[in-house]
């Protein structure tokens, strides 16, 4: 009993630990609102800005399928980095032109806000084509990687762990006491038997 408490305490912490690594890797990658980690082959980026108005609204964590898109991806949403005066964003795919000089292909994107104002990035600042988006993913990992979110996610297991002990210990508790009652009656039963054993022998 006592060694399975002991790798039951042990069980907790490990997790414990784990958590808060994570919790602290996660808050690292994000706390930079341009960054796009890497995922087998899929990039992921929370959308910092209204530049794409409801399409891709502010806070969205986008998934992005690495790639350099080609002519057939015209029209679709594209993460782009290094974009001047936005940095890292969603972007509208408007075109793909090659150049004469060393500069190889020319990407033109612009966002929903603004139509009409194209900006032009070579191929290397393009992470990929965005697939998809999950508004509630990009708040928790927003929140995650905030201070306030760090301390929450690091108090909220081990407030956990010490309610768990405390309903285990109760429950051991409780469990010990009703044993001790049966240890206590069992042999008032046995004297009660020879009595009427004995009685009947008399007879």
């Amino acid at each position: 009993s006592e060694m399975c408490i002991r790798d039951r305490n042990i069980g907790f912490i490990v997790f414990i630990i784990l958590e808060m690594l994570i919790v602290v890797g996660v808050g690292r990658v994000f706390k930079n609102k341009n960054v796009t980690p890497s995922i087998a082959g899929y990039s992921l980026y929370i959308m910092n800005g209204d530049g794409m108005g409801d399409r891709v609204p502010n806070g969205a964590l986008v998934i992005t399928s690495n790639m350099t898109p080609s002519t057939d991806k015209i029209g679709e949403a594209v993460v782009c980095e290094n974009v001047p005066d936005i940095g890292t964003s969603v972007f509208w795919l408007y075109d793909i032109t090659s150049t004469d000089d060393n500069n190889g292909v020319v990407y033109t994107v612009y966002q929903e806000k603004d139509p009409a104002k194209l900006y032009e990035i070579s191929s290397k600042n393009v992470v990929g084509v965005a697939s998809t988006y999950y508004m509630t993913a990009g708040k928790v990992l927003t929140f995650m990687s905030s201070t306030f979110g760090m301390i929450v996610c690091a108090v909220v297991p081990i407030f956990l762990l010490v309610v768990i002990e405390l309903i285990i210990a109760i429950a051991t508790h409780s469990s010990d006491d009703e044993e001790e009652d049966d240890d206590e009656q069992e042999p008032a039963e046995s004297v009660t038997c020879l009595l009427y054993t004995s009685d009947a022998a008399d007879e």
